[in-house]
């Protein structure tokens, strides 16, 4: 009778934490989109306002940001400081995959990051600022729908872990 109690219990458990996992996910990926909000803040005021080259402004926020984005940013810094004949875009793409596969951005984000990356390398002062502008405005709108699908299935994905679990228990017993 313990032992079936305590299957009871660590069914219950499995299924809830997988219920509140995934509402956290949702919850997680609405933080790394934020940071790629401040790094971008960052990024443009030191291109804008301080005159800094892109190498140097990339080092410079790396210290400013936590992992993985300044392993990120001193990957792409350091690579380019070594002038080993690569291309900013191949630069940036090979860091995104090394450092922020592990996030929770999902593919798209990626891919817009990836995009964004291959127009930033190659332009002058101003079309990097509006590069980054542009950037930032589809940023704000993923954000926005992001925090909107947390508030609509956030407590969906909770309760629905809860409910899976009292199914599979109806099933065993």
């Amino acid at each position: 009778m313990l032992i079936r109690v305590l299957g009871i219990v660590v069914v219950l458990l499995a299924s809830c934490g997988l219920g509140f996992r995934i509402s956290y996910e949702l919850i997680d990926r609405i933080e790394d989109l934020q940071q790629i909000k401040r790094v971008l803040i960052m990024l443009r005021g030191e291109i804008k306002y301080a005159n800094t080259p892109l190498t140097e402004a990339l080092s410079t926020i790396a210290f400013r940001v936590p992992i993985p984005w300044t392993d990120f940013l001193k990957e792409i810094a350091e690579t380019m400081d070594a002038c080993d004949g690569s291309t900013f875009p191949s630069i940036f793409q090979k860091a995104q995959k090394k450092y922020l596969d592990r996030t929770s951005l999902l593919p798209k984000d990626l891919s817009r990051l990836s995009d964004f990356g291959a127009n930033l390398g190659y332009l002058d002062k101003e079309m990097q600022l509006g590069s980054i502008d542009l950037y930032l405005e589809e940023l704000e709108a993923e954000m926005k729908d992001a925090k909107e699908k947390v508030e609509k299935n956030s407590k969906v994905y909770r309760i629905m872990g809860m409910a899976v679990g009292v199914l599979i228990l109806l099933v065993i017993l």
